[in-house]
């Protein structure tokens, strides 16, 4: 079983996340993210559309197994666009349903009307398991990204930092921790940085820490 999911913060930074759950068990060698190329803005089902083709086409080509089925983390128009990007590659009848987060309910294709099982079976733990975890990889994914085009920004604005000095910052804070969380004693520990330029960046990064974070999931 595979799950896809969308992530971002106001239409900015959009991302995917793909993962895949193999004997009912996460298996993190099939987790996948995905930058979106074609679309700009909070359009999420046609960003689903885009990744969803961009997956069963790499299947397709390297000639792999395609997944038992298909979760998409969302509604009916969410779920339509996905197997509109199934249909192009001639492959209709692969497996795909939309899970609807408000009232946990199951959309198929086709069909207006979403049903509803029981929540504590073991078939709906399952599948709320898989969709949560799409979304938890996929924000954080989404999260790294925007942390780092922040950092850039800050950076950008800095005379004193070249091109060595940014990639020892960008390094520091790749995968650990919020930019806009950072100490002044933090950045004076980045080897080559220092106690004034720290102060700079720390100064930048205070004036420009005024964003609520956050993400926009389908």
């Amino acid at each position: 079983i595979e799950c896809y999911d969308i992530s971002h913060f106001q239409g900015k930074e959009p991302v995917a996340s793909g993962v895949m759950f193999l004997d009912g068990k996460p298996y993190k060698s099939g987790y996948r993210h995905y930058k979106i190329k074609g679309y700009e803005g909070i359009n999420d089902p046609a960003m689903l559309h885009e990744v969803i083709g961009r997956r069963l086409q790499r299947l397709l080509n390297e000639g792999e197994s395609l997944p038992d089925l298909i979760v998409i983390d969302g509604g009916l128009t969410q779920l339509t666009r996905a197997c509109e990007a199934a249909i192009a590659l001639d492959i209709s009848d692969l497996p795909m349903i939309g899970l609807a987060k408000k009232r946990e309910e199951i959309y198929f294709p086709g069909e207006m009307i979403p049903y509803q099982f029981d929540k504590n079976s073991p078939s709906m733990r399952l599948l709320r398991h898989i969709r949560d975890e799409a979304h938890r990889f996929g924000v954080k994914y989404h999260r790294e990204r925007r942390n780092k085009a922040t950092l850039k920004s800050i950076l950008s604005d800095i005379s004193d930092i070249g091109i060595e000095r940014r990639k020892k910052i960008l390094t520091y804070f790749a995968g650990k921790k919020k930019v806009q969380d950072a100490t002044l004693d933090e950045l004076a520990q980045i080897p080559g940085i220092g106690g004034k330029l720290a102060n700079s960046i720390y100064e930048k990064i205070k004036n420009s820490s005024g964003r609520k974070d956050g993400s926009n999931v389908g």
